[in-house]
């Protein structure tokens, strides 16, 4: 079972492929390293069944899966 977010899933947003997500990710990695941040940092993307579609999140894993 998914973590609960401290976010809810509709003010998230949604990405309609892992692709696009994916790209999403790298794009959010690429300016946090030119802007040195240390603030949340994006890890992972995640299916949402809620909304079919895919979120991304600052944590490493699902909870149960290590």
């Amino acid at each position: 079972m998914p973590a609960k977010s401290a976010v809810p899933c509709r003010l998230k947003v949604t990405y309609h492929s892992w692709d696009e997500a994916h790209l999403m990710l790298v794009d959010c990695r690429i300016k946090a390293a030119l802007r040195g941040s240390t603030k949340r940092r994006e890890r992972r993307a995640y299916y949402c069944g809620e909304h079919n579609g895919w979120h991304l999140t600052s944590q490493q894993t699902e909870r149960g899966r290590g």
